[in-house]
């Protein structure tokens, strides 16, 4: 059990993107056959009764929110998000995204749950995804809207000043401004854990789903005044346990490799060796010939029964 003085969250997924994920694998039955998890999916939508050949993007997301008695659009039409909620200025993690197929004038479209953005796609969680419930990459040109629902907690402000004043506080770690502000956004729109300490935030950790069985911790860092005391290894433990209940198997992370003399470094691989990470590779010039990338997998293990 934590330490009863912290209080470890998740502080940017939203309940709804819980539900799609335990949804992940419901796939499209061969012709002559379908899905009756499907047909279920219809049935919070205008086309109730339909089976696995009708278009079921749409349907998805209004069974989603309905596992959690929030209202949908009750519509099958994916543009019918386009009036539902409050528009979002920027993504964040779990909102509705909406696009166009074919052409942007068109009435056809598409709909799911945003997991994250590169400078060419939109990575969805969604159904009716190559036939499925997975995670796809669209272009991020054909989006035509973010939506959130009203009066939703949205990502909060205060949670991104915290992470940017404990990565401040490790310049050894977080010297690159460039860098540092971009973990900083990367707090919105990836999973985010912050450990508390009487309502204070004095570590952080962002995940990145790269499929649902493989994670890679994207940044962890603790602020310099608790160094030391073991904030790390509750937060990454915490972590862990919330990998093993969704599914995951591998946790992997990347950091400076050995071949580069930095003692702040080698501090962190040791934390993560002690953590049971094992290193697999080293990339050289991955990031730059002077900063050579490690590579440190572990498996992750549920943990025992009555561990809490």
């Amino acid at each position: 059990m934590d330490d009863p003085q912290y209080n470890i969250e998740s502080v940017n997924a939203p309940p709804w993107l819980a539900v799609a994920r335990r949804e992940t694998g419901i796939a499209q039955y061969p012709p002559g056959q379908s899905n009756p998890r499907i047909t279920e999916y219809h049935e919070h939508t205008d086309i109730r009764g339909y089976d696995d050949k009708a278009s079921w993007c749409s349907s998805f997301v209004n069974w989603c929110l309905a596992q959690l008695d929030m209202p949908g659009t009750g519509s099958a039409l994916a543009r019918s998000w386009l009036e539902w909620g409050e528009p979002l200025a920027q993504p964040a993690l779990g909102c509705i995204a909406v696009l166009y197929r074919d052409e942007p004038e068109s009435w056809k479209g598409h709909v799911g749950f945003f997991l994250r953005a590169d400078s060419e796609s939109v990575y969805l969680l969604g159904g009716n995804q190559l036939g499925q419930v997975c995670e796809n990459a669209y272009p991020r040109e054909s989006v035509l809207g973010y939506r959130w629902p009203v009066g939703g907690v949205r990502p909060q402000g205060d949670i991104q000043a915290a992470c940017e004043a404990i990565l401040r506080s490790v310049p050894e770690w977080f010297g690159i401004e460039e860098a540092l502000m971009q973990y900083v956004r990367d707090t919105a729109t990836l999973p985010t854990f912050v450990m508390r300490h009487e309502c204070r935030i004095i570590g952080f950790l962002t995940l990145r789903e790269h499929f649902p069985q493989a994670w890679e911790i994207h940044c962890v860092a603790v602020h310099a005044e608790v160094r030391g005391q073991g904030v790390g290894k509750k937060l990454l433990m915490h972590v862990e346990s919330w990998l093993a209940e969704h599914g995951a198997r591998f946790l992997q992370v990347k950091t400076i490799a050995a071949t580069s003399p930095n003692p702040h470094y080698a501090l962190t691989r040791g934390f993560y060796e002690r953590m049971g990470f094992a290193p697999v590779e080293v990339f050289p010039e991955l990031w730059s010939p002077s900063n050579p990338c490690l590579q440190m997998l572990k498996i992750v293990s549920r943990p025992a029964v009555g561990r809490t």
